[in-house]
């Protein structure tokens, strides 16, 4: 379960991250770009340590694809709220 656990994390981490980029990216948001590419690459950097330690494992393999998964849909749900509250403020200037 440690194992699922971590690669879960990993993934969903990293997937989140990737939602919050792409989203920032469509509508020209330099900051949140910015952070974003710098935690992505820092993120795929740990990725990459732990992976190689353990990824000869199926639970491995299940917590990677599970929490890629859940990290793309929790940044989609963040990102709208996250950019909504936005794009209210630059609609009323």
């Amino acid at each position: 379960m440690k194992t699922f656990g971590l690669f879960f994390g990993l993934q969903f981490l990293f997937y989140f991250l990737v939602t919050l980029n792409f989203r920032a990216i469509a509508q020209a948001r330099y900051g949140w770009t910015i952070l974003t590419d710098a935690l992505i690459s820092a993120a795929q950097f740990w990725i990459i340590s732990k992976v190689g330690r353990s990824a000869d494992s199926l639970v491995a393999l299940c917590g990677f694809i599970c929490g890629g998964a859940g990290g793309s849909s929790l940044g989609i749900y963040l990102s709208k709220k996250v950019f909504r509250k936005r794009a209210s403020a630059d609609a009323t200037n």
